[in-house]
């Protein structure tokens, strides 16, 4: 082999060894975004059983003196009862708790009136993966200022 063999094509010439690599990505983002029959019943699935647990939270689960800790851990014990394969987190965050970046549950008791910031990251059956979050009011009907509020924040 001389020199010049296996130095890569002269210049102006295009190396054939790249012509063989092609951009995939439409290909790839369009097979992603058809689904098949079981593909949505999967996706049903995850976001109806998400929707059940939120409903749980605001009729049974979220009361004066439950904790952060307590509400996080029925959600999650629900998720993985209702088939989930995992729970990646559940964010619970009452009161000031919810300015926090992170909102790790605590032991902190929910008080009558305070907003709490409900998040979940799970997968479900098939490795469908869900990320939901809610805010809810512990007892009484949500103020005008605290909707004001939610929008900004929500907004920003």
């Amino acid at each position: 082999m001389d020199a010049a063999e296996g130095a890569g094509p002269a210049a102006g010439q295009r190396d054939p060894a790249v012509d063989i690599f092609v951009d995939a990505r439409p290909l790839l983002l369009r097979a992603r975004s058809l689904k098949d029959m079981e593909e949505l019943e999967c996706l049903r699935f995850v976001t109806d059983i998400v929707d059940i647990v939120f409903q749980m939270t605001r009729a049974e689960w979220l009361r004066p003196e439950a904790t952060e800790r307590d509400i996080a851990a029925r959600c999650r014990e629900f998720l993985i009862s209702s088939g989930f394969e995992s729970v990646e987190d559940v964010m619970c965050a009452a009161g000031a708790n919810s300015l926090l970046p992170r909102g790790l549950p605590t032991d902190h008791a929910v008080q009558e009136g305070e907003l709490v910031i409900l998040g979940i990251r799970a997968t479900g059956p098939g490795g469908y993966r869900v990320r939901a979050q809610r805010t809810f009011k512990c007892g009484g009907n949500i103020r005008p200022e605290e909707n004001a509020l939610y929008r900004r924040c929500h907004q920003a």
